[in-house]
């Protein structure tokens, strides 16, 4: 039998695949793996994931977004603030082509993939 290295690096892995629609002035309406994850809008651009339980140690996030008119969303960027372990939180910035904070709308999604991990990674 022939042994292979390590998929990965990460002991135990557990990704969170969440899906969110967009509404103005409002959290992401959660569409897909949302259990145990609660959504907050903070203020324009600004959004809040909090989970229910300790989910592990952080590893990283990433994310994407989409919508029935992906022009409209042209040079977009979002970003993360570090995972707070305390609060269980990952709070997330979503900036327009033009630099500014932006909401995300109807139609609009943000997937986002957080991956943490059973044990400490060094």
């Amino acid at each position: 039998m022939r042994e292979f290295a390590s998929l990965s690096n990460i002991p135990k892995s557990r990704k969170y695949s969440i899906r969110g629609l967009g509404a103005n002035d409002t959290a992401l309406s959660l569409q897909e793996g949302g259990r145990g994850i609660t959504s907050t809008w903070i203020s324009e651009g600004k959004y809040k994931l909090k989970w229910d339980e300790n989910p592990g140690f952080f590893i990283k996030a990433n994310a994407n977004l989409a919508g029935t008119d992906p022009a409209l969303l042209k040079n977009w960027s979002i970003g993360f603030l570090p995972y707070n372990t305390t609060t269980r939180e990952l709070e997330i910035w979503i900036h327009n082509g033009a630099g500014t904070l932006a909401d995300i709308v109807a139609n609009q999604y943000l997937y986002i993939e957080v991956e943490f991990a059973e044990t400490e990674v060094r």
